[in-house]
């Protein structure tokens, strides 16, 4: 078994995005992928979309997502707010990475609506739990009295996430999950998802110490200095490429 492990969550109609991410891995990770685990968790995809994505990275694995999410709590697949969210259960794939860690050393969890245009390898070197900083909301406004003893909260951008062995020490059972998102369900809150709420909880509620990624790491593709980025990620609605001809043609 490899020491580190890189996850996707995807359905059938997200395929291509993954493969995209896979082309940037290949290209621009060639040595990553000889230490890595690649899985993706997929929901329903075709074995001819299987069989496209192998021949991109051959040591691929796939594992069924309608059997993986009976592991996160019933609560959180249960919000209303995931039933009605564009990607559904699918965000809550993130938490997986509390339990993942106690099997390898480094997990990386990863959004599919990103690209890779450089090497990624340094964000292994992070440690406990690391994520950018959330550029669209500030977790003070609604949530700086809810955790005793913390002055200033960061909240996480869900796109890249990376968690680390030294996790296992805070022992990140279903409970301390659900207790994560019990802290933070009923806070009037109307920017962030049940994901980015629910991690927020779990990492101030147990005095997880918390990483920064750099910007590069995890880019919105609008940002001026996107030409830099290590991972580009097209986090805002109009700046899916599948759903904007202008960012195909700034993306090709």
């Amino acid at each position: 078994m490899k020491d580190k492990w890189i996850y996707f969550v995807i359905n059938d109609g997200f395929a291509f995005a993954l493969g995209n991410c896979l082309i940037g891995l290949k290209r621009h990770n060639a040595t990553l992928l000889e230490s890595c685990d690649i899985i993706c968790y997929e929901d329903e995809v075709s074995e001819k979309h299987k069989e496209v994505l192998r021949k991109i990275v051959p040591q691929i694995i796939f594992k069924t997502w309608t059997k993986t999410k009976k592991s996160i709590p019933q609560e959180l697949l249960e919000d209303k707010r995931i039933e009605t969210s564009r990607w559904g259960s699918y965000v809550l794939g993130k938490l997986l990475g509390f339990d993942l860690v106690n099997h390898y050393d480094k997990v990386l969890a990863m959004d599919v609506d990103i690209m890779l245009q450089q090497d990624i390898s340094e964000v292994f070197n992070y440690e406990y739990i690391a994520w950018r900083k959330n550029l669209a909301w500030d977790a003070n406004e609604a949530f700086k009295n809810v955790f005793d003893g913390v002055d200033y909260l960061i909240a996480g951008s869900g796109g890249i996430i990376l968690f680390s062995k030294e996790l296992r020490q805070h022992n990140i059972s279903k409970k301390k999950i659900v207790d994560g998102y019990i802290k933070t369900v009923n806070v009037p809150s109307r920017r962030g998802g049940v994901d980015e709420h629910t991690l927020l909880g779990i990492v101030y509620g147990n005095k997880i110490p918390l990483s920064l990624l750099p910007l590069e790491y995890n880019m919105p593709a609008l940002d001026k200095k996107v030409d830099d980025a290590r991972i580009v990620h097209f986090v805002n609605p109009i700046s899916k490429p599948w759903e904007n001809y202008a960012m195909i043609f700034a993306f090709p």
